[in-house]
C-alpha cells in the first residue's frame, strides 16, 4: 500500500512539474512554410495574459520585380482564453521598405515661336525606385501544440490587408527654349506603353499587398 501511494505522490508530482513547465513556455517561434516561393517569414509570438499574446513577424521578399521587408507588429486575442492556443483575432499595423523597377514615360513637345507644335516624341523607359507602404490587416486563425511535451507549434490564419503599392508617381514637367527660340515642353509620367497586370498586379495578387492573405506556420514553444 506505502509502495502504491509513493508511486501516485511521483504521477502527480510529474504532472504538476510538467503543467508548470507548460504555464512558463511562454514564446513561440515560427517560420511560414507556405510563403516561401517568394519570401521567408519569421514569427514571434508572447503570451502576456490568458487571453492575449503580443509579437512581431518580419518578412523578407526575394522574388522580382518587388523586393523589400515588411514588419508586423501583432496583437492576438485567443477567443476561449487558452492563450496561446485555439481560434483568435489578430490585428496587425503593417510597415515596409521595397525597391522595384517601374515603367515611366516622357512626352517631349517642341512649340515655335507662334505656339505651333512643331516635334511630338515620346519614350518609354524603365526607373529604379524605392517605396515605404504603411497599411493595416484583419486575420482569424487557429493555434495549436503538437510533438514531444507539447513543444511544436502549428499556426494557420487567413483574412485581408491593406498594404498599397505606393511608388512615387509625381508627373514632372520641365520647359525651356532652345537655341533657335523654339519652346521645349517635357513631361515624365509613370506609365507603360499599353495597360498591363505590371508590378502593382504583382503586388496585389501575389505579393506583399495581397488582399486576401493566408498563412500556415510551424514552430517551436519555449
Amino acid at each position: 500500500m506505502t509502495r502504491q501511494i509513493f508511486g501516485l505522490i511521483i504521477i502527480l508530482t510529474s504532472n504538476i512539474a510538467f503543467c508548470q513547465d507548460s504555464l512558463t513556455r511562454k514564446n513561440n517561434l515560427k517560420l511560414s512554410i507556405i510563403s516561401l516561393a517568394d519570401n521567408a517569414k519569421f514569427q514571434y509570438e508572447r503570451v502576456i495574459s490568458k487571453n492575449s499574446t503580443v509579437g512581431v513577424t518580419a518578412s523578407i521578399y526575394y522574388l522580382k520585380p518587388v523586393i523589400g521587408i515588411k514588419i508586423e507588429p501583432t496583437f492576438r486575442y485567443y477567443l476561449k482564453n487558452n492563450a496561446p492556443t485555439g481560434w483568435y483575432l489578430e490585428p496587425k499595423f503593417l510597415i515596409g521598405y521595397f525597391n522595384t523597377e517601374e515603367d515611366f514615360n516622357t512626352v517631349h513637345n517642341t512649340y515655335n515661336t507662334n505656339d505651333r507644335l512643331i516635334n511630338y516624341e515620346v519614350v518609354y523607359f524603365k526607373k529604379k525606385l524605392s517605396f515605404v507602404p504603411i497599411g493595416a490587416s484583419l486575420k482569424v486563425g487557429h493555434q495549436k501544440y503538437f510533438g514531444n511535451n507539447n513543444r511544436f507549434v502549428l499556426d494557420y490564419n487567413f483574412g485581408l490587408q491593406y498594404f498599397p503599392y505606393n511608388y512615387p508617381k509625381k508627373q514632372e514637367t520641365t520647359e525651356y527654349n532652345d537655341i533657335n527660340g523654339d519652346q521645349n515642353v517635357i513631361i515624365t509620367s509613370p506609365g507603360a506603353i499599353e495597360p498591363y497586370i505590371g508590378n502593382e498586379g504583382f503586388w496585389y495578387l501575389f505579393g506583399a499587398g495581397s488582399i486576401f492573405y493566408a498563412n500556415i506556420s510551424i514552430g517551436y514553444n519555449f
